[in-house]
């Protein structure tokens, strides 16, 4: 991972496309200057300082760094964060699952979390190298989909997004403002870097309401014992009204 991170760090500093890529990536951290990064404290996690943000707080598990701690163990408060900063975060780290859930432990409810990482379906079929060598592996990466549904479940809603970067398909040809165009209308999957902003869900507990259980009853079938005590009482209702015609018919001859 070391040598990974290393060789990211010289590529971004060196590499024509490494330079653009950073570029690009300013601007969309730049856009959320005053709208999350103004409005309380937060930390940066990564290998690496995040471009277009002047004052930060970095947290990682190698120097330099303000803070020493693996992602996956973050040495801060439950809901004492305003906004985090996950910068090219879960490529490099073996507990990504792990990771995005003390992201979330240590964000405020409602607060913000900024995540940029490569792209797997990524770069038209090409792969950053420094000195012959890869600079990232895609296997360590999420797809779009797949990172909004593991955000979900960890209790991250996502709520903006944007792919970054489609340099040419060319390898001798430069960045430039029209393959980015080209990338957005036709292939917006391809692009190098997926960038999203996800918000901590805000858990308000609710109530049960208490429902009354309803029986619904149909045809009622009577049991055997039932239709025995119903075949009883009708005979003995019958008998009662035989005596009483009987005494009545031997009344009527004595009056004669």
């Amino acid at each position: 991972l070391w040598l990974n991170m290393n060789r990211l760090e010289q590529w971004q500093e060196k590499a024509t496309l490494g330079i653009a890529l950073r570029q690009e990536e300013a601007r969309f951290i730049q856009t959320y200057r005053h709208k999350i990064f103004a409005r309380g404290q937060g930390w940066v996690v990564g290998p690496l300082p995040a471009p277009g943000l002047e004052k930060q707080l970095r947290v990682w598990f190698s120097l330099p760094a303000d803070l020493i701690a693996r992602p996956e163990a973050l040495p801060l408060s439950a809901d004492s964060q305003d906004w985090l900063l996950a910068y090219h975060t879960l490529e490099f780290t073996s507990n990504k699952l792990g990771a995005l859930k003390e992201m979330c432990r240590v964000l405020r409810p409602s607060g913000h979390l900024l995540l940029l990482s490569f792209n797997p379906p990524l770069f038209w079929g090409r792969n950053p190298k420094w000195q012959g060598k890869k600079v990232v592996n895609r296997r360590g990466c999420f797809y779009p989909t797949e990172l909004k549904r593991v955000l979900h479940d960890n209790g991250l809603t996502p709520v903006e997004g944007q792919f970054l970067f489609y340099p040419s398909p060319l390898p001798w040809s430069k960045p430039s403002i029209s393959w980015n165009q080209v990338g957005h209308r036709w292939w917006p999957h391809g692009a190098w870097v997926n960038a999203l902003v996800a918000q901590k869900q805000l858990l308000i507990p609710i109530k049960a309401r208490s429902q009354e259980k309803r029986i619904k009853i149909g045809k009622l079938a009577l049991s055997p014992l039932s239709l025995q005590g119903g075949i009883k009482n009708k005979e003995r209702n019958n008998g009662a009204l035989g005596e009483n015609l009987q005494r009545q018919s031997k009344g009527s001859l004595c009056d004669r």
